[in-house]
């Protein structure tokens, strides 16, 4: 989602931005790779009992790709201390 900034939606009477929480997407992310991990132990091949990745980011000026590749860094390295 891009938002395209207050001055567009002035400009057009009755419109809307309905954002999204640009967290959830990075969530949802970890759940699958740890659902598949758990299903599919033998793609843990130095049997850390963890998913290494690749992480692959969006372009450097989009809010969300920041947002994202944050709260998924931070949400797998909170999962490690435990």
């Amino acid at each position: 989602m891009r938002d395209p900034g207050l001055p567009a939606l002035e400009g057009s009477a009755g419109a809307w931005l309905i954002g999204v929480n640009r967290k959830q997407p990075a969530l949802q992310q970890l759940e699958l790779l740890s659902a598949w991990l758990k299903e599919h132990p033998g793609w843990d091949k130095n049997g850390n009992g963890r998913f290494d990745y690749l992480l692959l980011k969006g372009t450097a000026q989009d809010n969300d790709t920041t947002i994202r590749t944050r709260t998924f860094k931070t949400q797998e390295l909170s999962r490690n201390k435990t």
